[in-house]
This record gives structure tokens, sequence and C-alpha cells, in this order.
């Protein structure tokens, strides 16, 4: 299995899993190589006892790679159905394994889920690490994901049919989906759920002698944009001033008042 991601200076880099099977137990080796004035020689990220059937890669905005994959005994990912007896299945789940790696190194590995399948990860636009799998569950297997960056209780999802290869999507408005396909023996459904609303930003106004004062709360920090609008009505927004970056929810941003444009309407985005 392999997965691609970039480098700081927005170059591929490729990670992937290759058995190395030596006269004993069977061990899979995760190597890494970057491209940087040509391909560089394979890194070794880590050795694992048993197979990694398939992993999953992201980097965040301070430049940290993000690993997750399923570590199991089973080398197969793609026998298993509803039907499918539990001493079969038994031998298909494995143990959801996370790592990372700063600008250094490579963090020590985390275990994250046992009796697992199918990892998928997510970096939201605040940095936020969202990580998603699949489960065995009171006898049913169902897709979970948790905010990993927080601890966040794993949380399950009801499936009306057996899950498969669940993925985690942060979509324009701030808004978090995990969608997963259900396989049958006649065929598959294209299924989803939000598992987090859209981000809404509460704004206050204030006028004063020095200014029009603008405040914003949000989920979490980030880069905000302040837009305006003529009085007429929002029909064509247009950025005020330069970007604002903030560590925290809360945001301000003090603007000098101007007599030629004595009612506009406002609004703050985040990008």
């Amino acid at each position: 299995s392999f997965a691609v991601t970039t480098t700081s200076n927005q170059e591929p880099r490729v990670l992937w899993s290759d058995e190395t099977t030596q006269d004993g137990d069977f061990q899979t080796t995760i190597f890494e190589s970057q491209r940087d004035n040509g391909w560089q020689p394979p890194q070794t990220v880590g050795v694992v006892d048993g197979f990694i059937p398939t992993l999953e890669v992201a980097r965040d905005s301070k430049g940290t790679t993000h690993l997750v994959y399923v570590n199991t005994w089973y080398p197969a990912f793609e026998c298993y159905s509803e039907t499918l007896p539990a001493e079969l299945w038994q031998v298909v789940r494995g143990t959801i394994v996370y790592r990372r790696r700063d600008q250094s190194a490579w963090g020590q590995p985390q275990t994250v889920a046992t009796n697992s399948f199918w990892p998928a990860i997510a970096i939201s636009r605040s940095d936020e690490v969202f990580l998603g799998w699949e489960t065995d569950q009171g006898g049913r297997v169902v897709p979970v994901w948790t905010d990993y960056s927080v601890a966040s209780t794993p949380q399950a999802v009801a499936t009306g049919g057996t899950p498969y290869h669940p993925a985690i999507t942060e979509v324009g408005t701030g808004a978090l989906m995990l969608s997963w396909s259900e396989v049958s023996q006649w065929g598959s459904t294209a299924n989803y759920q939000v598992i987090r609303d859209p981000e809404t930003i509460s704004m206050g106004i204030a006028a004063g002698p020095a200014g029009v004062q603008i405040n914003w709360r949000s989920r979490t920090g980030g880069t905000f944009q302040v837009e305006y609008a003529g009085a007429t009505g929002p029909a064509s927004w247009q950025p005020l001033g330069t970007t604002i970056t903030t560590l925290t929810n809360f945001g301000s941003l003090l603007l000098p008042l101007e007599a030629a444009n004595p009612v506009r309407i406002y609004r703050v985005k985040k990008l």
C-alpha cells in the first residue's frame, strides 16, 4: 500500500509498505521518499510484525506529516462480507496505529484502536487531526471517527449494511463529512453523514469616535477575512484590508469611519 502527501517545498513525499519476510515471522517495513532535486533514496519509517495492507497520510499547515495505518496478521483485506463467518473476520481485523513526523524525526507509534480496519485521516483547516476506521461492534461492522487532536471518544455510525473504506472530508463551510460504501451481493451504495456541523461565526459591531470595531468568535482560530458590501445589499462582497490570523477563536478589527460610505454591511469569513 502507499499514500502521497507534500513537503514544505510542495514537493511530493511518498510513503509505502513493503513485506520484508525473512526466515521467521512475517514483517512489513514502512518506507518514505521525497523529491528534492530528484527522488531521494528510501528511508525507513518503521518495521512491524505482520502486514500493513492499507495506510493513509496527510500534512498540516505547520509541515507536520500525519500517518495512520492498520497492522494485521492477514495480508488480504477485501475478503469479508455481512455473511462472513466470525472466525474468518477475526483474522482480517487489525490494530489502527498513528504516527507523526515533525521537521526532525518520526514520533513513536500510538495505538488508536484494535479489532478494526480501513483507517482514514483528514486534517482540518485549523490543523485538527480527524481519524476514521471501521470496527466490529455488537456483531456488526460500523464506521467510526474521532477528533484525535483532542482525544475525543470514538463515535460509531449506524449503517444498513456492511461499510467499506470510510473517508473523512472537510467541506468549504467547515462541516465534516464521513463517507463510506455499503457492500452487498448486488453491488455498492455510497453513503455519508455530517459528523460536524458547518462553522458559524458570531460577530458584533460597535461604532465610536475612533471608528467601527468589529469583533468575532469562531469555533477555533485560523485565518479570517473581513468583507463588506454596500447598503443596497450584499450583491458583491469585497475584501476589507488584509487577512487576519488568530491562534484563539476570538478576533477583532478596528475600521476608521468613512464619511463617503456611512452605511455598510460587514461579514467575517474563515479561509
